[in-house]
């Protein structure tokens, strides 16, 4: 238990969920594999770089709709906000400056530039708006998410939401990543932990201190094929959002059914966590060695 503690962060949950006794050996043995720095971009860092991107130009247009904009003059801006974030990368050391990076550069900012055509597009589309970029909620902000588990005991649930928009009243959740997301089969299934949580410290944290009625839902958008994997507790007037209760209408029948299996499904994981179930059979993505 001391190893362990009583932080969790919905990464970390998310790799118990999909590999126990992996999660054992980065999170409790602290065991991590040794990789020198490489001239070709690994994805986590290219990923990183994506979401900094996206966090600094979005966070130059909160509470404003981009669409009232020229489109060729915010291209340009992405353009030199990607340079910025790329130039800091390149002095901190976490790229290498070799043709590999000269050719992945404009293979990013290509990626980039179809988040922000279709975000222009999908904008006209609905009443909501971005509100905040990098949302933090932790224990090193003083404003971790709570859950007591059945035997009582307090555990804090630590995370980062990508971005959160607002129609004045409810909320909607948004998630980048680089080239794959979670489907309804893996919220069903319990291997999506980062939704279920985020959501979670939206409706107890973010609504408190910014006056929204509800969480209207959360997605996640999926830079490499331009596309947005949503899961709708609410509807919202938006033509691009589609609901696809193929595998989550259980679940997904209204707010208390929601809160309820994403309680559940957390405390579980934490639960056998500390009871050392650290299982070897592959689940997820466990490897079979």
């Amino acid at each position: 238990t001391k190893q362990v503690g009583t932080s969790f962060s919905a990464s970390a949950l998310e790799l118990y969920a999909a590999c126990p006794f992996q999660y054992l050996g980065q999170r409790v043995w602290q065991q991590q594999e040794f990789a020198a720095l490489e001239e070709q971009l690994t994805p986590a860092d290219e990923g990183d770089l994506l979401h900094q991107v996206l966090a600094s130009f979005t966070g130059k247009h909160l509470h404003s709709k981009i669409s009232q904009l020229p489109l060729e003059e915010l291209e340009q801006e992405l353009e030199s906000v990607f340079e910025e974030v790329a130039q800091k990368a390149l002095e901190q050391g976490k790229i290498v400056n070799s043709l590999l990076w000269q050719a992945e550069a404009p293979r990013l900012l290509s990626m980039l530039k179809r988040w922000l055509r279709y975000e222009y597009k999908d904008q006209e589309c609905w009443s909501f708006t971005p509100c905040a970029v990098e949302w933090d909620f932790s224990s090193k902000n003083g404003k971790p998410l709570h859950l007591r588990l059945s035997d009582g005991k307090r555990v804090s649930l630590n995370g980062r939401v990508d971005r959160i928009d607002s129609d004045g009243q409810r909320v909607f959740i948004t998630d980048y990543k680089r080239s794959h997301a979670p489907g309804g089969k893996d919220l069903a299934a319990g291997f999506d932990v980062q939704m279920p949580l985020y959501i979670l410290a939206v409706a107890g944290l973010y609504r408190l201190y910014n006056g929204a009625s509800g969480v209207a839902g959360g997605a996640y958008f999926v830079l490499k094929d331009g596309e947005r994997k949503s899961f709708l507790l609410e509807q919202v007037d938006n033509k691009n959002i589609t609901d696809n209760k193929k595998y989550t209408k259980e679940i997904i029948q209204g707010w208390d059914s929601f809160q309820s299996f994403a309680q559940k499904l957390i405390a579980i994981y934490i639960e056998n966590i500390y009871a050392g179930k650290f299982s070897v059979p592959p689940k997820k993505s466990c490897s079979e060695y």
